[in-house]
């Protein structure tokens, strides 16, 4: 608990200040979020299907229900934040095509959502099963989770990514 407030507190420390100057929230927010898909979505596309059912010990999630468990928290806040309906549901299947299309369909609702999202729900305090936070726990802080459980993903599971390449974020 002690690492996830951390976590909260220092994303909220390190984006809000950039955000209050910003005119255009929402753009910022989307933008941020659009860069978050390509960097897990490159991620996930590079390890090999075979290796979906990967797990690095017996107690950890596979690679593929890992990148799933992305999609499904990514699809879980901002549905709460929206207040629209969740519309990833519990993953069957963990294998790369099923994983990949889950990937796609959260950060397109995620990105959806917060276009159409009233700036005063950013303010708004919503309980999850683990915490009540603001809003903006949920656009800025939860960027930062997939990319570092991607960063976590990329190290765990890199000797089985025989391809593994640099991702260049700054080319369109």
């Amino acid at each position: 608990m002690y690492r996830l407030t951390t976590a909260f507190l220092l994303s909220a420390a390190l984006v809000l200040p950039a955000l209050a100057q910003d005119p255009d929230v929402t753009g910022t927010l989307v933008n941020h979020w659009k860069t978050s898909k390509k960097y897990v979505l490159a991620l996930a596309d590079q390890m090999p299907a075979a290796d979906y059912s990967f797990k690095p010990n017996p107690d950890e999630m596979s690679f593929g229900e890992q990148m799933a468990h992305i999609a499904t928290s990514n699809a879980f806040f901002f549905s709460t934040l929206s207040g629209q309906k969740n519309p990833i549901g519990k993953p069957k299947d963990f294998d790369k095509a099923s994983v990949l299309k889950l990937l796609n369909a959260s950060y397109d609702f995620v990105v959806s959502a917060l276009e159409d999202l009233p700036l005063e729900r950013l303010h708004e305090t919503f309980t999850s099963p683990e915490a009540r936070c603001p809003g903006w726990n949920y656009c800025c802080s939860q960027p930062i989770t997939p990319r570092t459980t991607a960063d976590s993903a990329s190290f765990i599971y890199a000797p089985r990514i025989s391809s593994l390449s640099i991702i260049n974020f700054e080319e369109g």
